[in-house]
């Protein structure tokens, strides 16, 4: 996720200032008029958005009869000022300004979209982007007066909305499920780029239950993707990750992965958008479709994991070799592509199951520098999984330093080897452990290889980089360049 950036929050309550003192009427130039007074614009004003944001000033936004011009008490900036940056650290919320107007104005609801355009004008000059503001007309002859009846106490109302709602139906069981909210991807990526709400972590359970109940049910999940966004995956399109991302937190939540299909589909119909905060970032990337799950399906479906399992177990480990003493590289070969996609199946009706990238290294000058390069590259393959939809919290990387050679470091051979991630199924979720390794299974050496020093039969994974040690955060770009011979 990403995270705010502070500079702009000071822009927004610096532009929202600048913005009071020259375009609208303000305490500090109402104060010494002997009918308007600080007090005038007392009274209570609440700004909510569900459980997420709540407001409640003791000040309240001011017109003067048949004028469409906001008078803003200087105390009430600094609260409208916390409305701006909530709105723009939520980039699909949208929010709908109402201009309030009562009866014997007498240009109705034509002054209350003038009222409601003024506030609207002060929030883009805030730095609010023009298209998450809407604007709207209201008559309300309740409003509060002053004494005399020329100011207009309240006169704007603020509804809060969603860009792209979370919403999602099946006929056949009556389902509806509704959230104010939605996933949104970071522009060529399948990070999401904000934690999800209450409000959405709850419709998903919703879903995740309805599949329990329903086993004679299907739901096909369908990620977009924009044709322009950049991406490399062993995936033909960015949106299948997406939606393998979607179909990880449904298990999570509680739904049988064997109920779940996915699909992947790129079109410029999808909307692309821009924030100051966030930069670029898609609001709605995801079709839900639900059909019958046939009986012979189902079936089909467990025999195919219970053969993945099988040969995962067969398997034992999958390695990933192809890094140099300071590049790495992912090579997407079939057999890779292969092994994601049967990975990622298992871990769909496997939720308890974890995976675990064990980092190797050839000896550094000290053994603080050789654990952090087997760290740095399990983290790298970390990476490349979670960029095909497997969720961060069911992967753990680690390293094992120099401990578990394969092939001697005096050889080119020998050190490509030994350059490697390890990455194990933990079934159960519990840490494994290294034990005796299989064979390379690569090109055999012309000499046999002899460890460098002897392997225990038995090792916990651990990470043995000091506690205080911070890790680097690693690129996540796939690098091309070959492999040297280095450390």
């Amino acid at each position: 996720m990403k995270r705010r950036n502070t500079p702009l929050a000071w822009l927004t309550g610096i532009g929202l200032v600048l913005w009071m003192a020259t375009g609208s009427a303000v305490y500090s130039s109402q104060c010494c008029t002997p009918a308007v007074g600080l007090e005038d614009y007392r009274g209570t004003w609440t700004v909510q958005d569900g459980d997420q944001f709540q407001l409640q000033s003791a000040f309240v936004p001011a017109f003067a009869k048949n004028d469409a011009q906001p008078i803003i008490p200087e105390v009430l900036s600094k609260d409208l000022i916390q409305i701006v940056r909530y709105i723009k650290s939520h980039p699909i919320k949208t929010v709908t300004i109402i201009g309030l107007f009562v009866s014997d104005e007498g240009q109705g609801p034509e002054l209350g979209l003038a009222r409601a355009k003024a506030m609207q004008a002060a929030f883009i000059e805030a730095g609010t982007p023009s298209y998450q503001i809407r604007v709207e007309s209201g008559l309300r002859d309740d409003l509060p007066q002053n004494a005399d009846g020329t100011i207009l106490l309240g006169g704007i109302e603020l509804v809060f909305g969603c860009l792209k709602p979370f919403e999602l139906k099946d006929r056949k069981y009556g389902l509806e499920v509704l959230a104010n909210s939605n996933f949104v991807f970071e522009h060529g990526s399948v990070k999401r780029l904000l934690e999800p709400t209450k409000e959405l972590q709850q419709a998903v359970q919703q879903v995740a239950l309805y599949l329990q109940k329903h086993p004679d049910r299907q739901l096909t999940l369908v990620g977009y993707n924009h044709p322009e966004e950049p991406y490399e995956l062993a995936w033909t399109t960015l949106g299948l990750a997406r939606a393998q991302v979607i179909r990880s937190l449904l298990v999570v939540a509680g739904a049988n992965g064997s109920q779940i299909q996915v699909e992947g589909k790129a079109t410029q119909k999808i909307a692309v958008l821009q924030s100051d905060l966030y930069g670029q970032f898609l609001p709605s990337v995801l079709e839900f479709v639900f059909s019958d799950l046939p009986p012979k399906r189902a079936k089909a479906i467990d025999r195919q994991i219970k053969t993945i399992e099988e040969d995962l177990k067969k398997r034992q480990v999958y390695r990933f070799k192809d890094f140099g003493s300071k590049e790495h590289k992912i090579v997407l070969t079939d057999e890779l592509r292969t092994y994601l996609e049967d990975l990622i199946l298992y871990l769909s009706v496997h939720p308890d199951a974890k995976l675990y990238c064990v980092g190797h290294s050839l000896p550094r000058e000290n053994d603080r520098a050789t654990a952090l390069k087997g760290k740095e590259r399990a983290n790298y393959v970390r990476d490349f999984l979670i960029n095909h939809g497997i969720l961060p919290e069911r992967i753990v990387a680690t390293t094992a330093a120099d401990t578990h050679p394969l092939g001697t470091s005096d050889t080119r051979y020998g050190k490509q080897i030994n350059r490697r991630v390890d990455v194990f199924v933990a079934y159960d979720g519990k840490e494994p452990q290294l034990y005796v390794l299989p064979p390379f299974d690569g090109a055999k050496p012309s000499k046999p290889a002899r460890p460098s020093k002897p392997a225990p039969k038995t090792t916990p994974v651990k990470d043995s980089v000091p506690e205080e040690t911070t890790i680097p955060e690693p690129t996540t770009a796939q690098d091309t360049s070959k492999p040297d011979i280095g450390n």
